[in-house]
């Protein structure tokens, strides 16, 4: 197992690791290998077994907790990774250094049944140079009549030399049937999409011109909120004044919002400071990273929780989990969660987490997650929406506005922008 996080084991679901053997330094050209050499299925038995059923009950006592799922499809990943490599293990630890580079794709997963059987289906589906793609699928209620295919996730796995920490070839694949080809394919393609969006980067290049014109628009919108703002603190304090002659200190103090449907970027940020434990750790000596993004996901629910005003908040998509550095045991990490954007009951949630210097108070950023997250009853249309604030009345009165005012806080909303107009379809 790639980590001694209890991802499965409380479940009875482990791997037996093998002894460790004296093996030579990593080959230059690793033998290829089939995607079928790296399957890997998980059976989680929800409708018969009571255990697992309590560790991953959601707080609604009906559906899964995503977290841990999250924390399990990592974990999961690591193993068909280290399956495909073939990593022996030393005496000093591993062969060869498994890393998760970035994560994608988890979708429609907001409601799934606590009472429902799912089996985990993992393998390699593209390999470069030293990355590889893991697909793992999530089916329902597998081996019946009724199996279904309900999402599917993508790990971009790293091999790294475990003396000089640089990056090192992996075994490539042997494509044996036309399924085989078609993996390979669409992997491909989705590794030339996220070198084409990160070349797209709003930290690389500028913002396009309709986005600039977008700028403007929330240039004028914070003016207005600025203003609105500035007129409940005035308004508010001559209140105050009236209610305190006149004796009424209830009153003194209460006073509502001055746009309930529109808030800044800044008041919707939340922090959580965590000490990671040796029981979370890896078998590279670090954080289990699927540990780091269960932490995350729960912190970025609650943010959109928090920031909606409801329980009925829904998991919607993963975007852009990418691990920057490792993180290591006996430290102290940030999580700062944040809307970065949001529209008609749709928000984009960043968690971004940073490890503490705990004597210079230096934060060193780790880990990037952006989730999004809607409200149950939010349009998925999202017809003839700008994205800019202009939505119609209605929409206002039932949905929250993040605004902008720093240039930081506007290139993240531009970037949440983009990913929700991917998440819904809609073409820029």
């Amino acid at each position: 197992m790639t980590s001694k996080s209890t991802a499965f084991n409380d479940i009875g679901v482990s791997y037996t690791l093998p002894p460790p053997v004296e093996t030579a330094a990593v080959s230059a050209i690793p033998t290829p290998s089939t995607p079928l050499a790296s399957w890997i299925e998980v059976f989680l038995p929800f409708s018969g077994n009571i255990k697992l059923r309590e560790m991953m009950l959601s707080t609604d006592h009906k559906t899964i907790k995503l977290s841990r799922l999250l924390e399990m499809l990592d974990s999961m990943a690591g193993d068909v990774a280290m399956k495909h490599t073939r990593a022996k293990r030393t005496a000093q630890g591993f062969d060869l250094t498994l890393v998760t580079a970035c994560v994608s794709g988890l979708s429609c997963c907001s409601r799934i049944d606590i009472l429902r059987n799912y089996s985990l289906q993992g393998y390699v589906s593209y390999v470069g140079t030293s990355a590889m793609e893991v697909c793992i699928e999530i089916i329902q209620d597998p081996l019946t009549e009724e199996e279904t295919s309900l999402s599917t996730i993508y790990f971009t796995m790293v091999g790294l030399d475990p003396a000089t920490n640089k990056a090192v070839p992996v075994p490539q694949l042997i494509l044996q049937t036309q399924y085989d080809e078609d993996l390979y394919n669409s992997g491909k393609t989705r590794s030339y999409q996220k070198k084409l969006k990160s070349k797209d980067s709003l930290s690389i290049k500028g913002p396009k011109d309709d986005e600039t014109q977008l700028i403007h628009g929330l240039y004028l919108d914070s003016i207005k909120l600025k203003e609105a703002m500035n007129e409940f603190h005035r308004s508010k304090q001559q209140q105050q004044q009236q209610y305190t002659v006149e004796g009424d200190l209830a009153k003194a103090f209460v006073a509502e919002a001055p746009d309930k449907n529109r808030t800044w970027v800044k008041d919707t940020i939340h922090k959580n400071l965590l000490l990671m434990h040796s029981q979370n750790m890896n078998v590279n000596g670090k954080i289990f990273g699927g540990y780091i993004m269960r932490k995350s996901f729960e912190s970025a629910h609650l943010s959109s929780t928090l920031f909606y005003g409801t329980n009925d908040i829904q998991f919607s998509y993963v975007d852009d989990i990418q691990f920057v550095r490792p993180v290591h045991v006996g430290s102290v990490i940030e999580f700062v969660t944040h809307v970065a954007y949001s529209r008609r009951g749709h928000c984009v949630t960043h968690c971004n987490c940073y490890e503490l210097d705990i004597v210079t108070n230096i934060r060193s950023l780790t880990n990037v997650l952006h989730y999004v997250f809607k409200v149950s009853n939010a349009d998925t249309g999202l017809e003839g929406d700008s994205g800019n604030g202009d939505e119609s009345s209605d929409a206002k009165k039932e949905f929250v506005e993040v605004i902008p005012r720093e240039y930081k806080e506007i290139l993240a909303y531009l970037e949440g922008k983009r990913t929700l107009d991917n998440v819904l379809g809609i073409v820029s």
